[in-house]
């Protein structure tokens, strides 16, 4: 059984800090404890301790993370995947929280929304080739699939 962490601990202060500011994933938390110079079993007994106690729980985090990638626009799909994934979050996890975040949002509202407030302005029919594949590479960059983003674009309800 991994030791408690005292009072004194340091890894223990720094990720009460760390998490003081933002939520954190066990994994993204242990990295940024191990870049302190932490020992090894200091931070397994404090990701431990922080999960026992409700602190730290990856699965909440996946949840807000995929959540706020979503609803700002910044990724769907194999990108919200991808950077799901890149922040420490297991496969499965990660999986199914795209796919709840993809199921509450609407994506041709979300890539109007956004055409809106990013290309003011902006309509499909009278753009030039160039600044159409601009606005399309640019949603396509953030995972949404071209048919989507066509549809979306064609008719701005």
């Amino acid at each position: 059984m991994a030791r408690q962490p005292s009072a004194s601990s340091n890894a223990w202060l720094l990720a009460l800090r760390l998490l003081t500011r933002r939520d954190y994933g066990s994994r993204e938390l242990a990295a940024r404890l191990r870049q302190r110079g932490c020992p090894r079993e200091e931070i397994e007994s404090t990701l431990e301790r922080l999960q026992q106690l409700g602190y730290l729980d990856d699965e909440r985090y996946a949840r807000h993370l995929a959540g706020r990638l979503v609803n700002e626009g910044r990724a769907w799909g194999g990108r919200l995947r991808l950077e799901l994934k890149q922040r420490g979050i297991a496969g499965e996890l990660a999986e199914k929280a795209a796919e709840d975040a993809e199921n509450k949002a609407e994506a041709t509202t979300l890539v109007r929304d956004l055409a809106r407030r990013r290309y003011s302005g902006f309509d499909y029919d009278s753009a030039t080739d160039r600044e159409r594949r601009r606005v399309v590479h640019f949603f396509q960059r953030r995972g949404f699939p071209l048919e989507l983003i066509l549809v979306a674009l064609r008719r701005p309800d």
